[in-house]
């Protein structure tokens, strides 16, 4: 067989990606179930980690418009009569997505006791329209390249317990 000429593909020479749909998963994000659209958190992902700290943080971020990590997903379309259904599945970011949705829906201040419907208007305006959040999209992916991209995407950060690798390596088993 042929040797690949890459020896390690990145996402974009690996897989079918989108860096299109960004202001379509912002709405996902902050309005929910938009267009029919459904959000699915899959089984091998782990429960919500994150303290009001990190939350705090990430917000923090947002609002000074630092960069907080692409999130990616992955899409599916099912065509029915009338329309389109778009599945979008979370790989990586559920942690940072509910922070984000929990924050937009007033379930935590910042570390001053601002809530998001104290911010001005421009700060509001800014947090909901002109923050981009970086996202990646797949497609076209089996379950075991959906696990895959998961795994490698979710060592660092807020270290996983054994109960989490336990239940992650179940999913993958088909258990």
């Amino acid at each position: 067989p042929e040797k690949p000429f890459y020896k390690y593909l990145p996402l974009n020479k690996k897989y079918n990606i989108s860096y299109a749909d960004i202001h379509h998963i912002c709405n996902l994000i902050m309005l929910g179930n938009e267009y029919e659209d459904e959000l699915i958190i899959p089984d091998y992902q782990r429960d919500l980690v994150w303290d009001l700290n990190q939350k705090q943080n990430l917000i923090l971020s947002i609002l000074n418009g630092n960069p907080i990590g692409e999130f990616l997903f992955k899409k599916e379309m099912d065509r029915k009569l009338g329309g389109i259904k778009i599945y979008w599945t979370v790989i990586d970011g559920q942690q940072r997505m509910n922070a984000i949705k929990s924050f937009f829906k007033g379930e935590f201040s910042l570390p001053d006791g601002t809530y998001f419907k104290d911010l001005t208007y421009w700060d509001a305006r800014e947090f909901l329209t002109n923050y981009k959040i970086s996202t990646i999209t797949v497609k076209d992916i089996n379950k075991e390249q959906e696990l895959d991209l998961y795994f490698k995407k979710n060592f660092g950060g807020t270290s996983h317990t054994e109960e989490d690798l336990q239940k992650f390596m179940k999913v993958k088993n088909g258990q």
